[in-house]
């Protein structure tokens, strides 16, 4: 197992990125918004929006966003499949993973 860090930012607000670029199966993951980020920034699936709002919600100030392990042997999460979106373009996040 490894713990992997990366900066992902939504370059233009109304575009969601996805948290990877290819398939990455992970078995936990957590994420906490930039403090300078200025709003929220929202983490979901292929429909999250921040104009819905749809998915979770994070203040800039928000505590760190931990998603459950991956339930069952041999289960994971796939971060190409997780989305953001923000209010504001160049709002950014940290994603901590574990591989």
């Amino acid at each position: 197992m490894a713990l992997k860090i990366a900066t992902i930012t939504v370059t233009t607000s109304g575009t969601r990125v996805p948290l990877a670029a290819t398939s990455t199966p992970v078995r936990w993951f957590a994420v906490q918004p930039t403090s300078t980020n200025t709003l929220n920034v929202y983490i979901g699936d292929s429909t999250v929006s921040h104009s819905g709002p749809t998915g979770i919600s994070l203040a800039p100030s928000a505590a760190p966003f931990q998603f459950p392990p991956a339930g069952g042997a041999g289960a994971v999460w796939d971060l190409a499949l997780v989305f953001a979106d923000a209010d504001t373009s160049g709002n950014s996040f940290s994603l901590v993973y574990l591989l």
